[in-house]
């Protein structure tokens, strides 16, 4: 291993082909007043292959349809502040709030689109070996810890370079920041997130109560939350925003009303606590591309 000092800058280390970042904190003639640290379990750090990467800024103009296939694998979406909304194959719209890393396949992202005033995220591209476990479509809480963003630029600078040790210097430092990110989320599985409890009793409450005109910022009242870190900590268990998740019950419901009843539509409606015939209507068709009547043509016959 070759160390190479350049003070109150950074120390680069030399270990085959693997590259690290450590703080130089001391001078040459302050050596003996220096601390030190050795742990009885090395590890290695998660080879990772970085292709691209981003810093974005993003407002409600933000809006992207993914047209052209990568030659990378996986993409990690590092929010910071804001909210962003992800469409993947398949599956329903997940929204990413701050304070959150979400990994995904490539191949399995459709659309992605800022979903508030503002969407500040960092976006990677990357590879790893095969044998490698992400956890994948996974919202996960990281906090933002200190020189973070200092770290993320480096990462950019080193990856402009465009060379082969640059590169690996850029890999590392995100090699690194994914060890961060997902520490918390990997270690314990089983260990619940912060409000988790209550937050499912309060989905379990709306499922029993749809028939009830329910608001996001009634069901954050019940759990003594402000309104916005409801809908974080909701969506972080879910992986949907309490508003599609009473939408996407509501929509259940109308269906085995339509499919197995003889109710008109505008009981339906009123027992599933929209506002009018006309907007069950218009959001059952956005749902199902039918109109409610159609459907239960459809079923019925």
């Amino acid at each position: 291993m070759i160390i190479d000092y350049q003070i109150n800058q950074l120390i680069l280390i030399h270990n085959r082909e693997m590259f690290i970042y450590i703080p130089a904190i001391i001078p040459y003639d302050e050596y003996m007043n220096t601390v030190f640290s050795i742990t009885g379990s090395p590890a290695l750090s998660m080879p990772v292959s970085l292709k691209a990467m981003w810093i974005l800024e993003a407002d409600r103009s933000y809006d992207i349809v993914k047209n052209r296939p990568l030659d990378i694998l996986y993409i990690a979406i590092r929010t910071i502040n804001g909210a962003g909304i992800i469409e993947l194959e398949g599956k329903e719209p997940i929204r990413l709030t701050g304070s959150t890393l979400f990994i995904i396949r490539n191949d399995k992202l459709r659309k992605y689109r800022c979903a508030d005033e503002c969407w500040d995220f960092y976006w990677f591209e990357f590879d790893v070996p095969p044998d490698i476990k992400l956890p994948l479509d996974k919202l996960m809480n990281a906090e933002i810890y200190e020189n973070e963003s200092l770290l993320v630029n480096e990462c950019l600078k080193m990856l402009r370079q465009d060379e082969y040790s640059t590169s690996l210097i850029s890999s590392s430092i995100l090699s690194a920041l994914l060890n961060v990110w997902t520490r918390d989320n990997t270690a314990g599985t089983s260990e619940k997130k912060p409000y988790e409890n209550i937050i499912k009793e309060t989905a379990e409450y709306i499922r029993s109560n749809l028939d009830k005109k329910l608001s996001v910022l009634e069901l954050a009242k019940q759990t003594k939350l402000c309104e916005r870190r409801f809908r974080d900590v909701f969506t972080s268990v879910f992986a949907v925003s309490p508003k599609r998740y009473i939408e996407r019950y509501r929509q259940q419901a109308a269906k085995a009303l339509l499919s197995n009843t003889a109710l008109s539509i505008g009981d339906i409606s009123e027992q599933l606590g929209y506002s009018s015939q006309f907007h069950f209507s218009r959001e059952f068709k956005k749902h199902t591309g039918s109109s409610p009547s159609v459907y239960r043509n459809t079923k019925q016959k």
